[in-house]
């Protein structure tokens, strides 16, 4: 709510599908069970759901996304806490994941991985939007920062950080 570009995405999103004949609500959910637990009957985790629109920020290792996605995780009221949200249901995709995770040589990790993001693509559970970079400013009095591409975010050295000046 009151997120202007998210509206504008979801009103030129809505009329592009009713082009085509679908139907979608003027006044999309947005209400405050959207990301509730499967338990509290959260509409992401019920999969009570057509279509969502939302943003994510993943870590740098590509196995942190392989919990969203992975057919074990998928939430039901045996497994109340699971995060594949979006209720994907892949087994080829979770046995590269799961060969990914359990090498440690780079390459072997690279080419597991690109092939996962291939059958992600192929499967087509979600359609990416765009990137958005993350812009890190600093002044040139702060010493130590250093930006993250983790979902850490900007704060992720920040016992480490100081002024360069000497004030504390």
């Amino acid at each position: 709510a009151g997120n202007k570009q998210r509206a504008s995405e979801v009103e030129l999103i809505a009329n592009n599908l009713k082009d085509i004949g679908a139907n979608v609500p003027s006044s999309p959910d947005t209400g405050t069970n959207v990301f509730d637990s499967f338990n509290t009957g959260g509409i992401f985790a019920t999969g009570q759901y057509d279509v969502a629109l939302f943003a994510n920020n993943w870590a740098p290792d590509p196995d942190s996304f392989a919990s969203y996605v992975a057919v074990n995780q998928i939430p039901s009221p045996t497994n109340q806490s699971g995060g594949n949200w979006g209720h994907a249901n892949d087994p080829a995709l979770d046995a590269l994941f799961q060969q990914g995770a359990n090498t440690l040589d780079i390459a072997k990790r690279t080419t597991l991985y690109n092939q996962a993001q291939a059958e992600w693509l192929d499967y087509a559970p979600t359609v990416q939007l765009y990137e958005r970079p993350d812009v890190f400013t600093y002044s040139s009095n702060f010493g130590n920062f250093a930006g993250s591409a983790n979902n850490a975010l900007a704060i992720w050295n920040m016992a480490d950080w100081f002024n360069t000046k000497g004030k504390s």
